[in-house]
């Protein structure tokens, strides 16, 4: 996903970048990392990418991170973001925004990847928190500075010994609008 066609013949012009992950048999290429906890990024059907520090009847405390496969948004003069994600159990506005966020990097450690240098993306429409109840993102602009080779987004999860919700997200799309260095040929007149 996301690369432009090779060196052809004829004047293509650019390829709008498109990646999408629907989470519909697995996380696909996304990665679960965990960075406190033992409650881990997994999957449902129907429900897609879930997290939940809730476990045995507890509470847990939880630093987890869903990571995107490194994506390719050079040659892009803009890209969005949309998804469709529920929370349910999500305690207060404060800690619904605080647990459940988006952040994008492109100096990724892999060896470590909560060291990396992330930059958190506001995330446009949140669900109310308290029940199943999927809603969509909206669309949320990547920032300008990260359209480029090598970016990864990732959801980040948090938990404590109070506050454990579940998490579910699904039919993530990201988009880019490439930049037509194109001459245009429709000036031509072949008479």
């Amino acid at each position: 996903f996301g690369f432009a066609g090779g060196s052809g013949g004829g004047n293509t012009g650019c390829e709008n970048f498109s990646f999408s992950e629907t989470f519909g048999e697995s996380l696909g290429n996304f990665s679960a990392y965990s960075a406190e906890g033992s409650q881990n990024w997994g999957w449902r059907a129907v429900y897609g990418a879930v997290i939940s520090g809730y476990q045995n009847s507890v509470a847990n405390p939880n630093n987890d991170w869903l990571i995107s496969p490194a994506l390719d948004l050079s040659g892009n003069s803009a890209a969005t973001l949309s998804f469709e994600h529920a929370v349910n159990f999500g305690g207060s506005e404060t800690d619904l925004l605080q647990n459940h966020t988006l952040w994008i990097t492109d100096n990724y450690n892999t060896s470590q990847p909560s060291a990396s240098n992330w930059t958190q993306i506001n995330i446009n429409t949140m669900p109310t928190g308290n029940n199943w109840t999927f809603v969509n993102s909206g669309d949320i602009t990547l920032p300008n500075n990260m359209l480029k080779e090598n970016v990864r987004l990732a959801f980040k999860y948090l938990s404590d010994n109070t506050v454990a919700s579940t998490w579910e997200i699904r039919n993530l799309n990201v988009t880019g609008q490439c930049i037509d260095t194109q001459v245009s040929h429709t000036a031509n007149n072949e008479n």
